[in-house]
């Protein structure tokens, strides 16, 4: 009963970064129209800045002395943002095509930097 206790929190973060996680790929391909290249490379590219940018953020966090704790003020940043950013990488936008890319590229990547 206690580990089912303590696995119960992780249900918030892992039913949002993993949906986005499988989702993600599909929705471009499948309802932006993106070939599955594009759509891989672009969640290949915000995995990979995630990767840089929680070590960066981790450090930084590390060595945060605010009054509200190392972590809580980073997590309180991300939870303002990570709605608005969630509604615009699930969002279907007609532009042209380059535009497109960077669009949904600029937005997994935020979502991904902001999660972590």
């Amino acid at each position: 009963m206690m580990k089912f206790g303590y696995g119960f929190g992780a249900i918030g973060f892992g039913s949002v970064y993993y949906f986005m996680a499988t989702y993600h790929v599909v929705f471009l391909t499948n309802c932006v129209g993106f070939n599955a290249t594009i759509a891989s490379t672009i969640s290949s590219v915000a995995l990979i800045i995630e990767a840089v940018a929680g070590m960066v953020v981790g450090n930084v966090s590390d060595r945060c002395n605010s009054k509200f704790g190392r972590r809580r003020p980073f997590m309180l940043a991300s939870t303002i943002k990570i709605l608005p950013i969630m509604f615009f990488v699930l969002r279907k936008i007609e532009a042209p095509g380059y535009f497109q890319i960077a669009y949904y590229l600029a937005f997994a990547i935020l979502f991904r930097v902001f999660f972590s």
